[in-house]
């Protein structure tokens, strides 16, 4: 029985495990894989696994999957899709306060599209970010799972994204069980032989199998951004491993060849990145920029970001939302908007509103805010909070 022998299961454990799995890969057979051991796993060694099991499973292969014994560990499988990845089930959507999106399954744009906005919407949450965090977050995962729907001939893609706050890191992994990057490369660059030589070039700004269908731009440019964050990559194919670590240096490895690709990326959150730099000078596009900026200028509607406001908990998280659009448009006003809410805790007042009033000093408040649609009751609970928060030394 292939088994975990780590503590922890990221990408090392899971190329790891897939030295052992890759032994009963030859005929159609069952193959138990146990992960009760480790007491800590991410979406860089699951998603991958769970992205193999799916695949092999449509093939003829059977795999019984021992979990974690852990109950806490049990029901952060579940809350993280990895249980109904394994079932062939939907994932649940993003609990309260949660710090990533459920792996999910993708076979096309829409549903690559509503993940990505579900995922800048959980992200944006989390904590502050340092400038350009968010766009280059958003610009990677929206160019590496779109490599898949171009190019791994409609094998499923599996992507996942998580913030660890505590530790100040995103991680996104993206992993499909298509042709793999030599088998892409090929169509348009035939006298390529290895998978290594293919990732070379593959890498490169500008290099695609066909200039038709995408400029080629997806690796090389998350490998720049990565750079520029002090971020690293492993990037995977066939028996091909890239690996960029945080002081910029890169390894090449061998692993037992992988059916397709595999990405992840880990970016640290508090320093900026110049993403146009680091981009050629391209300034990406923003999801906020059309969910939350108009002529009127960033509009944010409170109903549509929550679903209570009785808590100090999600007071803070829509401050970070908020936070991190402002960061994106400086020079927009802000029009907060309270139409139908109506029923706003002190709590959720002091941390959504007050803070802010008191970080940015009354004037400057309110020269770019407008407070718009507070009912009376929401208004008088805000001026109590406001005036004893500004009160405080």
């Amino acid at each position: 029985m292939p088994q975990t022998r780590r503590r922890s299961f990221g990408f090392a454990g899971f190329v790891e495990l897939y030295r052992d799995i890759n032994h009963y890969l030859d005929t159609p057979q069952s193959i138990a894989i146990d992960l009760s051991r480790p007491f800590f796993f991410t979406p860089d060694g699951m998603a991958p696994l769970l992205c193999l099991i799916d695949y092999y499973t449509a093939e003829g292969w059977e795999f019984v999957v021992e979990l974690p014994e852990d109950n806490r560990l049990r029901n952060y499988f579940d809350l993280a899709g990895w249980i109904a990845a394994i079932q062939g089930t939907e994932p649940p959507p993003p609990g309260p306060h949660s710090t990533f999106t459920p792996l999910i399954a993708y076979s096309d744009h829409d549903q690559l599209n509503g993940h990505i906005n579900e995922t800048m919407d959980v992200v944006a949450k989390v904590t502050e970010y340092g400038p350009g965090v968010l766009q280059a977050v958003e610009w990677v995962v929206n160019e590496i799972a779109d490599n898949v729907l171009v190019h791994a001939d409609g094998a499923l893609g599996w992507v996942q994204t998580v913030a660890y706050p505590k530790n100040g890191r995103v991680s996104i992994t993206v992993s499909d069980c298509g042709p793999g990057i030599l088998g892409t490369m090929k169509q348009g660059f035939p006298d390529l032989e290895t998978d290594r030589q293919a990732l070379g070039l593959a890498i490169e700004r500008g290099v695609t199998r066909n200039k038709a269908i995408g400029q080629g731009n997806g690796l090389a440019g998350s490998l720049r951004i990565a750079e520029a964050a002090g971020g690293w990559v492993n990037l995977m194919s066939g028996s091909a491993n890239l690996r960029l670590f945080d002081d910029g240096h890169y390894d090449n490895l061998t692993t037992p060849p992988f059916t397709g690709t595999i990405v992840t990326m880990t970016l640290p959150v508090d320093a900026g990145i110049d993403i146009a730099e680091a981009l050629w000078g391209h300034q990406p596009s923003s999801t906020f920029e059309f969910t939350h900026v108009s002529e009127d200028g960033i509009v944010f509607r409170l109903f549509d970001e929550a679903t209570g406001f009785g808590n100090r908990g999600s007071g803070e998280e829509l401050a970070n939302k908020l936070r991190n659009i402002m960061q994106e448009f400086p020079d927009e006003r802000v029009v907060l908007d309270f139409e139908s809410v109506d029923v706003a805790s002190a709590s959720f007042l002091d941390e959504f509103l007050a803070k802010m009033i008191k970080t940015d000093g009354v004037t400057a408040f309110f020269s770019r805010f407008i407070l718009k649609n507070m009912n009376d009751f929401v208004r008088r609970t805000a001026d109590a909070v406001i005036a004893q928060r500004l009160g405080d030394s």
